[in-house]
């Protein structure tokens, strides 16, 4: 059995600002973009012997990120929600076999297991030409995969 899990906080702040920021309209506790608060994962595998066949290995993992800004709100308030990025989980899975005494390795994988829709940025044009757009992350995908040791 394998349980590994990783935990990351940031609480950013500015403290000092040149002049130049100071005219754009940033001040002290304006958000940094692309800086989510916090970033958590965790994952379980376990390896069970099946005789002469080999080792089946399950394991399931969890990702989860706080939401963030895409870009400085600072002269776009009445678009800030655009630029705000949700907070998201994804789950992961996969199963792998590898016979015994062998140098290959089969394994079937799925990410975003459970087709999350959520967004990777943003790129909020409104104040300009009425436009936003977003990066949306990858829905459900499957996959194959054969190694060999060397």
């Amino acid at each position: 059995l394998n349980i590994d899990a990783s935990l990351s906080t940031l609480d950013f702040k500015y403290t000092r600002l040149s002049p130049s920021a100071i005219a754009s309209g940033l001040n002290l506790d304006s958000p940094h973009v692309f800086t989510p608060k916090s970033k958590w994962s965790i994952g379980i595998q376990y390896d069970w012997v099946i005789g002469g066949l080999g080792t089946i290995t399950p394991r399931f993992d969890i990702n989860h990120q706080a939401s963030f800004y895409s870009r400085d709100t600072a002269l776009m308030q009445p678009y800030k929600t655009f630029n705000v990025i949700p907070a998201y989980t994804v789950a992961n899975a996969q199963i792998s076999l590898r016979p015994q005494n062998s140098k290959w390795e089969a394994i079937v994988g799925v990410t975003n297991l459970f087709n999350r829709y959520y967004l990777f940025n943003t790129f909020d044009l409104q104040f300009l030409n009425s436009t936003a757009v977003g990066q949306p992350a990858p829905p459900r995908e499957w996959s194959l995969t054969l190694k060999r040791r060397f």
